[in-house]
């Protein structure tokens, strides 16, 4: 997975990501690592033929928006973002695998969660550092 290309495809609601995270005191990390991650398993275009399937009764689909919660009704990737920063701080645990798996209740997902998670900070700590040098 290259970070750095699913982060802009994120574009849109990296700032509502952000926002959630610090209105929860949640890992800001944490909370885009798993939008990525449910990103590139349901990407935009995948959720919107889910959509349609939903409101053509041809499929059930159980899980909506960006972060892929489970829902009776259709939600969006905004509202999805939200519910999931709350359920995140109800986890209480800055455990990446204890977040990954009771977030999704996989273990091969916390792997793949700590891999976008280590990934993101550091090209955080990259960036970061890279913003403090000078060119005079």
């Amino acid at each position: 997975m290259n970070i750095k290309n699913e982060l802009s495809k994120l574009g849109q609601h990296i700032d509502l990501i952000l926002y959630c995270a610090a209105t929860q005191k949640i890992d800001p990390l944490v909370l885009l690592s798993i939008a990525l991650l449910e990103n590139v398993n349901r990407p935009f275009w995948v959720r919107k033929i889910e959509y349609f399937f939903y409101f053509t009764g041809l499929v059930k689909i159980q899980t909506f928006g960006l972060m892929q919660i489970r829902s009776k009704i259709p939600i969006s990737d905004e509202e999805s973002i939200e519910i999931a920063a709350k359920y995140v701080h109800q986890i209480g645990s800055n455990d990446i695998y204890k977040i990954g798996n009771t977030y999704n209740g996989s273990n091969e997902y916390a792997k793949c969660l700590n891999y976008v998670y280590l990934h993101l900070t550091q090209l955080t700590n990259t960036r970061i550092s890279t913003q403090g040098v000078s060119a005079n």
